[in-house]
């Protein structure tokens, strides 16, 4: 999935298209999998913003 979605992000650049996603989805992808980390770590709830 990876060199798929570098393909497509760089399709995005040269192209000037809009990505499927945006940073802003990333960062909350990025935040919710801190937060499932976290809680596997230590056995409790983790809130995350959204």
């Amino acid at each position: 999935p990876l060199k798929l979605e570098l393909k497509h992000f760089l399709d995005c650049v040269k192209n000037r298209k809009t990505p499927l996603t945006t940073g802003e989805d990333g960062l909350h992808a990025l935040a919710a999998a801190v937060a499932g980390t976290n809680a596997a770590k230590s056995g409790k709830k983790e809130q995350i913003a959204v």
